[in-house]
């Protein structure tokens, strides 16, 4: 209710859910596939365009954070998660909708790993998610979604 409330206001460009994991390593996200956004939008018939891809996030995140994993994302939505957050989210049409997800164990890459996260190391991940954010919605937003999605 309150993100609709927010929606009729503003435009809500990017929904980032915070998730400790307790079995997969590192940091990664589970995202939503763009290339089914018109399944969800039945109108929309000539593909999801380039804003929709559910790979500028991470890849931002991966060149910012050397503790994220883009081997351990997944995009797809199986049936059981179809009433999280980030599905919820997307089907009500936010374009960038992630599941970030901390390892519980720690890392198996980068400069932790084989140890637990301190709150230093996740300190240093919020950090560098709202640097990302500035880079997906600042001065080079374009440059940026160019660079990945072409």
């Amino acid at each position: 209710r309150i993100v609709k409330k927010f929606k009729k206001e503003r435009r809500v460009g990017l929904y980032v859910d915070l998730h400790g994991h307790s079995s997969k390593p590192n940091v990664f996200v589970y995202g939503c596939q763009a290339s089914l956004w018109r399944e969800w939008f039945s109108g929309y018939t000539q593909g999801p365009p380039a804003q929709y891809s559910e790979l500028v996030f991470p890849t931002l995140l991966g060149e910012r954070c050397s503790i994220f994993s883009m081997e351990g994302c997944s995009f797809k939505v199986r049936k059981s998660k179809v009433a999280t957050g980030r599905a919820v989210m997307w089907h009500d049409g936010i374009q960038h909708v992630f599941t970030l997800e901390s390892s519980f164990g720690g890392a198996s890459q980068g400069p932790c790993a084989g140890r637990h996260f301190g709150i230093q190391d996740l300190r240093n991940i919020g950090r560098d998610v709202c640097t990302v954010v500035w880079d997906m919605y600042g001065t080079n937003t374009e440059a940026n979604f160019r660079r990945i999605v072409a």
